[in-house]
């Protein structure tokens, strides 16, 4: 597999970026993390770069996002539609609705503090409605967006795959992506990594290779603004991963036949349900015994 560090990989492309601070400033509004100690840091902001760079370039009809988050990697896609006049939409998939407010580290300017936010808060207030007019949110399990998705939007050409990062559901996102997009697509896979957890790695590996040719792209995660443009590029086995279908090694539709893709997605699908069902019980049964142990100690 061929490995690049991200700002070669955008130089590749030829894309003309804004100013690198400006996505630095998107991800302070939409992307920023707090560790367990309370310290903040910003999360391979530079994945918006490639993002930018990527849609710049191929200039996609149609872009297909699994996992909206607070909408960096969305919004930068959009942007790029915005600043090239690509006509264009990206949809994104997410659990967490667009009006659900969850926890929001942020930095508009003044320093970061968490507060509970919902996309709906701060996309409107901080973002051009020339992007947001680009973006089409749809509230969803992967699973179930994907089952009933609709079929007047057309072919993809883009998929960005950042939702669910288990082995069975980004399985489930790319063979579901590949009953969507055209004969000619791009797809980027977000942190393909050993992480036990994760299992982009292990469907890059056992799936994918043998398909089309992989490129491994090193995106920094140190916080920009220090020096680390001189200091030696990385050498693990770390990043983003980008396929491109003009790139296979044989015909793709072949090696995945719409037969055996319809199979492997009902399969998936029903066991991803059973997992969601499962995880809500976790949650739901505990307080429900406490309850029916106290009316039973009262009588």
């Amino acid at each position: 597999m061929r490995k690049v560090e991200v700002r070669d990989k955008v130089a590749e492309l030829g894309a003309e970026l804004p100013p690198v601070e400006t996505f630095w400033k998107v991800g302070d509004l939409t992307a920023l993390r707090r560790d367990d100690r309370g310290h903040y840091y910003r999360s391979n902001y530079e994945r918006g770069l490639l993002l930018y760079a990527l849609v710049t370039t191929y200039r996609p009809r149609l872009v297909l996002e699994f996992g909206t988050g607070r909408g960096y990697g969305a919004l930068c896609m959009a942007r790029a539609m915005h600043e090239h006049d690509i006509d264009g939409q990206v949809v994104t998939i997410d659990a967490v609705a667009h009006h659900e407010q969850q926890e929001w580290p942020i930095d508009r300017g003044s320093g970061p503090l968490v507060e509970k936010l919902a996309r709906s808060d701060v996309w409107p207030k901080m973002f051009p409605d020339g992007w947001l007019k680009l973006i089409r949110c749809l509230n969803a399990s992967s699973s179930d967006a994907m089952a009933r998705w609709p079929s007047d939007l057309g072919s993809v050409d883009f998929v960005y795959i950042d939702g669910g990062h288990d082995h069975e559901t980004v399985r489930h996102d790319f063979y579901s992506s590949l009953v969507a997009v055209g004969a000619t697509f791009r797809m980027l896979f977000d942190d393909y990594s050993d992480n036990p957890k994760f299992g982009i790695q292990r469907l890059v590996d056992d799936e994918i290779s043998s398909v089309f040719r992989p490129e491994l792209i090193w995106a920094d995660r140190r916080p920009p603004g220090s020096h680390h443009d001189t200091e030696p590029k990385p050498t693990s086995e770390m990043g983003m991963v980008l396929i491109d279908s003009e790139d296979a090694t044989v015909p793709w539709r072949e090696a995945f036949p719409p037969r055996y893709l319809a199979k492997e997605l009902k399969r998936s699908r029903a066991r991803m349900r059973w997992a969601r069902r499962r995880a809500a019980a976790k949650t739901f049964v505990p307080p429900t015994a406490r309850r029916l142990l106290k009316r039973l100690l009262k009588r």
